[in-house]
């Protein structure tokens, strides 16, 4: 896989391809203009216990929504105004989790975390050492807690995914290295004045994206020396032995060398067609995304329902691309051409629950509702690629 990276006006178009369709596909801004995983001093504007939640005003940003549920122990308040678990003027170290969606305010966590390549270490109730639910080598696992001997009654220690494998000693770096900076943050946090700048700022969700996708993208190019630059930089500090490469044709722009124009045309048409004719059909609304599958101009000489299953596990395979490539997420319904038969009901959710685990955001696959549609569940971390802005930056390539 090839990740090509470009800038336009502000913004970064982000494409994880294998040179004729693309994987993931974002658009950006240069610098971390959403705020996820910058880390503030917020104050309480108000307590609603109907909603059981706070909303807390940070960066010139009003009513930031954050659930009485997120509170605990771990919970760093650097002002108290009462008795309450939470009160109005409270302050507290907060980190932008969710970025605003539509109607929706930004989402905060008082679970504070910062992440690296292999690990992210998290201020949470869960103490000690924890790993990712896709690594399954149970007899790695213990060896990496006798190496790593973690112990912490304040933190709990994520190892990622990425981490299998990995260089023990370098797992160790970078577990001191996200340890000395929570430390830092938590330690400044009372002296901190609410200045309306982050204690801590993350980094772009475009070089976010590099960081954490080491085992996918086997090259690196971009056309922007400054963009080339930073990639270099972060690929060093983690220990990363990717190049990035400098695309330099002049005869030919690096998003017409890759087909980058119709995968990001592709990312916002409300049509996607499959090769045996039939076509996937994308609707996002305000609750939730439905997706139909339809017959089109397929045909077959095999019986009906053998043609079916067939039409259903290709758009199951094209439905898991379009949720990454797209960003797609919250409740995705999708309304497969009707199967009959409750083994090929049960081959087409397998198909599609193998599909969905690839994925590098938690989705799941909740079954097959009463009506015979399929239930799909995806987090919610950044905005899709259904809003006007990236919309019109992509008409604009």
């Amino acid at each position: 896989m090839i990740r090509v990276i470009t800038e336009k006006n502000g913004y970064v178009l982000n494409c994880l391809t294998d040179g004729s369709k693309a994987a993931e596909l974002r658009v950006d801004p240069v610098e971390n203009d959403s705020c996820i995983g910058n880390i503030y001093i917020g104050r309480v504007r108000d307590v609603v216990p109907s909603v059981a939640a706070a909303f807390v005003d940070i960066d010139g940003i009003k009513n930031a929504f954050l659930p009485f549920s997120d509170l605990g122990p771990h919970t760093v308040f650097t002002k108290k105004n009462g008795k309450g678990i939470i009160n109005c003027d409270d302050e507290l170290l907060v980190m932008v989790e969710k970025e605003a969606q539509k109607t929706k305010p930004r989402g905060l966590t008082t679970k504070i975390s910062l992440s690296g390549r292999y690990c992210a270490l998290v201020k949470s109730g869960a103490a000690g050492l924890a790993f990712s639910k896709k690594i399954s080598d149970g007899e790695w696992k213990n060896t990496v807690r006798e190496l790593i001997n973690f112990k912490s009654d304040d933190y709990a220690l994520i190892v990622r995914t990425n981490a299998y494998n990995a260089d023990t000693n370098v797992l160790k770096a970078e577990i001191g290295r996200l340890t000395d900076s929570m430390t830092d943050i938590v330690s400044r946090a009372p002296f901190f004045k609410r200045t309306g700048k982050p204690i801590y700022c993350a980094e772009p969700a475009w070089l976010t994206d590099i960081r954490d996708t080491a085992g996918e993208d086997s090259r690196i190019i971009t056309d922007n020396v400054s963009l080339l630059d930073r990639i270099r930089d972060m690929l060093l500090m983690e220990g990363d032995s990717r190049v990035p490469e400098l695309y330099t044709d002049p005869n030919l722009s690096l998003i017409s060398a890759y087909s980058i124009r119709k995968a990001a045309d592709e990312a916002i048409s409300r049509i996607v067609n499959l090769k045996s004719g039939a076509y996937l059909v994308i609707e996002p609304t305000e609750a939730l995304t439905v997706i139909d599958v339809n017959s089109g101009r397929y045909s077959s000489d095999k019986g009906r329902e053998e043609s079916y299953l067939k039409v259903n596990i290709e758009a199951a395979a094209e439905i898991a691309r379009q949720l990454r490539l797209r960003n797609i997420s919250g409740m995705i319904i999708c309304d497969f051409i009707n199967l009959s038969g409750q083994e090929d009901r049960d081959e087409l959710l397998s198909k599609l629950a193998a599909l969905l685990k690839t994925d590098t955001v938690k989705t799941g696959l909740a079954g097959i509702s009463n009506l015979g549609l399929v239930e799909i569940t995806r987090k919610k971390i950044r905005k899709p690629l259904d809003s006007e802005a990236v919309k019109t930056f992509i008409k604009g390539l």
